[in-house]
């Protein structure tokens, strides 16, 4: 069981609500909205103004991005405004979602096909069996040469179309089995999303720091890069795969409720998650990762009688036009396992 030291269970504390830019219209205001509406424009021309100031161009990913940046240092019920328009308008990927099916759809039409040339070679079976029987009695009855003579024609005959159709039906199995698994292989290629932890996958993370880092190249931002895992003293304390499985649920959980919508938060793999904190520089996403490492120890693991409490391990590195991923994502690497062997900070800095 995981629970918060104040008794609240995971998932049932109310955070401040993750807002976002997805859309360009909006729902008209009735009489009550009005107030709000002015303070909206507002903050619109806030935002505006922010990009002006920062050298940005007011294009929508930027726009987004300042938008819910600037958004948290308003007050409750003004963010919970904007939570609720945004999230009605919220399309959720229907296209990516589209596109994806089509995929299934046609993986689906190669199974139906080899389940119906399965029934036919079934009957075609049963058709043998049947057969075989009825040549095995009338070979009881053979007693000159001439009889034996036909009899071994028409086995052979009969083995030939077995053959024949056997052979026929091979080919059109191996043709759809191959369709079928680039189907599959072609669904798992382009997945973006971790199944076990909903959160974005490995593959994805790569792919959006690479891109940020073209991005801070052209317009000379700042973004880092942060890595955690369970400590390797609480690894050992938990004792079981089991138990640090749940645990991980949990850190995947914590990470979605502490970052922005801009922020994206993946699972890399061997226990470790990552936040890319766009427009975030190291002292920032340093406090981010004191955040975290706060809500963890927070949260404490019964293992029957015995509680645990639960400690992460944060490297940061901040992101350069001049390294590539992997040379980043290696860095940061660096910088969480000296984070574990140190075990005297939440976080170590790396790249700098």
């Amino acid at each position: 069981m995981l629970i918060q030291k104040d008794g609240t269970k995971i998932g049932d504390a109310d955070g401040a609500p993750h807002v976002g830019l997805k859309d360009v219209g909006a729902p008209k205001m009735g009489v009550g909205q009005k107030g709000m509406g002015s303070g909206l424009q507002q903050f619109a021309r806030e935002v505006l103004a922010k990009l002006d100031e920062e050298g940005l161009p007011p294009i929508p990913s930027y726009y987004e991005l300042y938008f819910e940046t600037l958004l948290q240092d308003k007050p409750f019920d003004f963010r919970k405004s904007i939570a609720e328009q945004l999230n009605s308008q919220d399309t959720g990927g229907d296209e990516k979602r589209a596109v994806l099916e089509t995929k299934l759809k046609e993986g689906f039409s190669s199974v139906k096909d080899i389940l119906q040339n399965v029934s036919v070679l079934y009957k075609q079976i049963l058709s043998v069996i049947e057969t075989t029987k009825k040549r095995s009695q009338e070979a009881k009855g053979i007693n000159n040469p001439s009889a034996v003579l036909n009899f071994a024609t028409t086995l052979s005959s009969d083995a030939e179309m077995l053959a024949n159709f056997l052979s026929k039906q091979a080919t059109i199995f191996k043709d759809l089995y191959q369709k079928s698994a680039n189907i599959v292989k072609e669904v798992e290629t382009e997945s973006i999303f971790d199944a076990r932890y909903g959160i974005y996958n490995k593959r994805y993370l790569v792919q959006q720091i690479d891109h940020e880092q073209k991005m801070i190249g052209k317009y000379g931002h700042s973004s880092a890069l942060l890595l955690a895992n369970l400590s390797t003293a609480v690894i050992e304390d938990i004792g079981t795969e089991k138990g640090v499985s749940l645990v991980s649920k949990t850190m995947a959980k914590l990470f979605m409720k502490t970052s922005r919508r801009s922020d994206v938060v993946a699972y890399f793999g061997q226990g470790i998650f990552a936040l890319l904190l766009k427009h975030t520089d190291a002292k920032n996403a340093a406090r981010t990762a004191e955040r975290l490492y706060d809500m963890m120890s927070s949260t404490n693991f019964f293992l029957g009688d015995k509680e645990i409490e639960l400690k992460i391990c944060c490297g940061i590195v901040p992101l350069s036009k001049d390294k590539t991923a992997d040379e980043t994502i290696e860095t940061t690497l660096t910088a969480l396992r000296t984070c574990d062997e140190k075990g005297e900070s939440p976080y170590e800095i790396g790249g700098v």
